[in-house]
């Protein structure tokens, strides 16, 4: 069941999605193929091989479904569509300093394909001195995440002894260039 959040005046969507273990599995080794070693947080960004790759597919597809439950949901009219995606390998004792998606119009995303239920994505209000603070969203394998691209979000350094490995995204309105 999803759960949205709206720690700010921001809404942030949640939710383990049905992607069955095989396709993780794929998705998981499709992206260790793809993803250069090197560094503590690897990614890979060209996002016309990552939409267009089948291995993505079933999961941008599922991914679409949970965006138009969120968009009806918060009420957003307009039709989005997946326009960037990238995938990133993050290994034990890395971490991502706090960003945002200036490249969203309006809604990014990141899917969990391997996580360990000990991580967070830590959300940081930007919208309001009223309303300041931050709110710490769990994180694990499975989860689907949506957020307004603008929301500052980072992550604390990866623990454990496996890698956090994801697909992220950002939404674009269907009828803008």
């Amino acid at each position: 069941m999803p759960l949205i959040h709206s720690p700010f005046s921001q809404y942030i969507y949640s939710d383990i999605i049905d992607v069955s273990d095989e396709t993780n599995e794929s998705l998981k080794a499709e992206i260790q193929k793809i993803v250069k070693p090197g560094l503590l947080t690897n990614y890979h960004d060209d996002s016309n091989s990552t939409l267009t790759n089948p291995i993505f597919a079933p999961l941008f597809t599922i991914i679409t479904e949970h965006v138009n439950i969120f968009t009806k949901t918060i009420g957003y009219k307009q039709k989005l569509k997946i326009k960037d995606a990238w995938v990133t390998i993050s290994y034990p004792g890395s971490c991502h300093s706090l960003h945002t998606h200036e490249h969203s119009t309006v809604i990014a995303g990141v899917y969990y394909v391997e996580a360990s239920e000990d991580l967070s994505l830590i959300f940081v209000n930007n919208t309001s001195q009223l309303t300041p603070g931050e709110h710490v969203e769990k994180i694990k394998t499975g989860k689907l995440l949506l957020f307004d691209g603008s929301l500052i979000h980072g992550f604390i350094p990866v623990t454990g002894t496996s890698p956090k490995i994801t697909v992220a995204f950002n939404l674009w309105n269907e009828h803008k260039n």
